[in-house]
């Protein structure tokens, strides 16, 4: 709740900043919140996310290439042992 408190009051000296147009434009707690992290420089680093992308990409390119797996009943694997055996 500290934590929460802290915010609350140094998100206000940052409104406080802004002129009055902008500080208008942020009157949702959800836009004011938003655009404080990222004042702040608290925002998502691309390079990891950028990097998570690629690999999948990657990866599902690497099994578009295997195909499909193909999964057979048991009794039909069986029944193609038997018919090799006998030809």
């Amino acid at each position: 709740m500290r934590g929460r408190a802290m915010a609350e009051v140094l998100i206000q000296k940052w409104r406080d900043g802004l002129d009055e147009t902008k500080r208008r434009s942020f009157n949702h707690p959800g836009a004011g919140w938003h655009v404080w992290r990222r004042s702040c420089g608290e925002q998502k680093q691309a390079g990891a996310s950028g990097q998570q992308f690629a690999e999948r990409i990657t990866d599902t390119a690497d099994r578009a290439r295997r195909g499909k797996p193909v999964f057979w009943p048991q009794d039909a694997l069986h029944r193609a042992h038997r018919a090799m055996l006998d030809s």
